[in-house]
């Protein structure tokens, strides 16, 4: 099992736990700040760096009531990779983002920030919302406005 690396020195403030596990990696509309805000709350999330999840491609295979088209989903796919958002949050965060992941499970992966990634050093924990088996949809093109989303997202 790969070392899990303690990202403390990244955060300014005392750790937060979770029977979870306390990082987050978002990597659809939670990406952004104000999603997060809007969703959780300050201070109950921080973020802690860009990140990037190996192994898996961005594709959109579920539809959520909030946005009424395809969202984003992970599949496996070995080499290829998914770039997003490495949060810290505490136990209330997983509570108040499930309504907002209806069609989600909780995984536990593997992630790196992208500092990281080039020096080779080693891993961190994270959850990361996956599309539950039974709420798949043929993958397709996301909602234009979710995608909008996404590259805003980005930019940030």
């Amino acid at each position: 099992m790969a070392q899990v690396e303690d990202l403390t020195p990244f955060l300014q403030y005392e750790p937060m736990t979770s029977e979870y596990g306390r990082f987050y990696f978002a990597y659809g509309n939670n990406m952004r700040e104000q999603t997060m805000r809007e969703r959780v709350g300050e201070p109950h999330y921080r973020f802690v760096c860009l990140a990037v999840l190996q192994g898996y491609q961005l594709t959109f295979t579920t539809t959520t009531p909030e946005w009424g088209g395809l969202v984003a989903d992970l599949s496996e796919a070995p080499s290829r990779r998914v770039f997003g958002v490495l949060y810290e949050v505490d136990p209330q965060v997983w509570t108040s983002l499930e309504p907002h992941e209806p069609t989600y499970d909780r995984l536990l992966k593997t992630v790196h920030s992208l500092e990281e990634e080039s020096a080779s050093t080693e891993p961190t924990h994270a959850v990361v919302y996956h599309v539950s088996a039974a709420n798949k949809e043929p993958a397709g093109p996301p909602e234009p406005r979710y995608l909008e989303r996404i590259i805003l997202a980005g930019e940030e």
